[in-house]
């Protein structure tokens, strides 16, 4: 494998990793093109998904910094207040999630890992991107009033998500606009609960891996800045696609995708 293409597949780790056209999808119809040796191949995956928690941290780190800070405060204050509940409802978020991974993951994987049921998920993924046209204008709820029930309905979306070319940010940002949670703390809700299930993720991978030795070797790290690099921008492009109240559009690109497989 050339670092060229360790950097190709690092840039659409980090692009589809935030953006809500699902990442696991791309990698199981782009997996046909790459060549990687199977001795680096989970070592590989391990690195990027690594980097793109990393980028989640930086991009987030104020919001980060003054919820872990206030919730201490409250605590000392024996307060249960805002940053506490926020800590809860991320917590709750993850329930879900970390049930599905942890006992039917390799499963679904090894199920649903075919080309055809991608595009069927990414239809799905569409018609929740189309349908949150309709519901921005309700969405006004803010991040610290969502609610333990709220937070759990989210977790479930975010658990679905495991389902190749089902979109992690895709579901869990359109079931908070449905649920009537302003949009642009759905999106801020669902990266930050993001954190502590891209790290779980990147720690049973560790698990796996027999040989470190290559870790510093150039198509490691190339495609580790590479998804670094392209998962801020993502993030970044995001946020302003939801602040301009375009998030629906991806639908289009995904769609694009079906019609494509289907006139070939």
């Amino acid at each position: 494998m050339y670092i060229y293409q360790s950097i190709i597949l690092g840039a659409i780790q980090g692009i589809t990793e935030f953006l809500p056209i699902s990442s696991s999808g791309h990698l199981v119809l782009l997996q046909n093109y790459f060549n990687m040796p199977n001795n680096i191949q989970l070592l590989y995956d391990t690195t990027v998904h690594f980097a793109t928690l990393i980028a989640v941290i930086i991009f987030f780190y104020k919001d980060l910094y003054y919820i872990i800070l206030g919730a201490f405060q409250e605590l000392k204050d024996k307060n249960f207040g805002v940053n506490i509940k926020l800590i809860i409802y991320i917590i709750v978020s993850m329930i879900p999630a970390g049930i599905v991974g942890l006992l039917f993951e390799e499963k679904i994987e090894n199920i649903f890992s075919s080309p055809n049921i991608v595009y069927i998920n990414f239809f799905i993924t569409s018609t929740l991107l189309l349908l949150t046209k309709f519901f921005q204008d309700k969405a006004y709820i803010k991040m610290e009033n969502i609610g333990v029930i709220k937070s759990f309905l989210i977790g479930i979306a975010q658990a679905i998500a495991i389902l190749p070319g089902i979109s992690r940010s895709g579901s869990t940002i359109s079931t908070a606009i449905f649920l009537k949670i302003n949009k642009e703390d759905a999106a801020k809700f669902s990266f930050i609960m993001s954190i502590p299930v891209i790290l779980g993720a990147f720690l049973l991978q560790l698990k796996d891996i027999e040989n470190f030795n290559i870790l510093f070797s150039p198509i490691i790290i190339s495609g580790f800045f590479s998804a670094l690099f392209f998962g801020l921008l993502s993030l970044k492009f995001l946020t302003f696609i939801i602040r301009k109240r375009y998030f629906h559009v991806f639908a289009y690109y995904l769609l694009a995708l079906i019609i494509t497989k289907l006139a070939m």
